[in-house]
């Protein structure tokens, strides 16, 4: 079994801290374990937090570093890999920092260094915030799309699962337009309007 580089690094839980400002005086980190075997837990980890990319190059983390497991002494294990809390000097207002981890499955089988994300503070406060950002737009073209009869068409979009359908009008005269939504098939080219429960 062998640890390898985390991934999903989020601050607040938020995927793309970068897109926003974080202001909480103690952000907390978050990260997906990996292993080259299932069901693998994390042992340890180590948190390094810097203002510079350079430093986190040559691993140091000059506002924190959470520290290496102890292998020497009582090994303590530390399972935690969400919203593990800030510990380093603290924070400045304004200011961006970077982040990275690495994961311990045993005492001797520390993985490799994650990839570096940067956040940003905002103006920093103590109270409890939730930060956020607009979410990414995705044009999903149809999977389907066939006409049935003039003016009728059959359009599938395949396994999206949420989404919102924009449609344009090109006619001359106002006019109107019937949907129909649903979830079911009923044969090749048509919805179930009554699919049950």
């Amino acid at each position: 079994m062998a640890a390898l580089q985390p991934t999903g690094l989020m601050v607040n839980l938020l995927r793309y801290p970068e897109r926003t400002t974080i202001r909480t005086r103690v952000p907390r980190f978050s990260w997906i374990v990996n292993a080259d075997t299932p069901n693998a837990v994390q042992h340890g980890s180590q948190i390094l937090v810097s203002t510079n990319h350079a430093d986190l190059a040559r691993d140091i983390g000059d506002v924190w570093d959470s520290g290496v497991p102890d292998i020497r002494g009582a090994w303590t294990t530390d399972s935690s890999s969400i919203a593990v809390s800030y510990g380093g000097v603290a924070l400045q207002s304004q200011t961006s920092y970077y982040w990275k981890v690495r994961t311990w499955l045993s005492a001797h089988d520390v993985g490799p260094w994650s990839e570096v994300q940067r956040f940003r503070t905002g103006q920093l406060t103590d109270e409890f915030l939730a930060e956020a950002y607009l979410p990414d737009v995705e044009v999903v073209p149809p999977a389907t799309f066939v006409q049935r009869a003039p003016g009728s068409y059959f359009i599938d979009f395949g396994r999206a699962a949420f989404g919102t359908i924009a449609i344009e009008s090109n006619a001359d005269a106002e006019t109107e337009i019937v949907v129909h939504l649903g979830e079911v098939r009923s044969g090749a080219y048509a919805i179930d309007r009554a699919p049950g429960g």
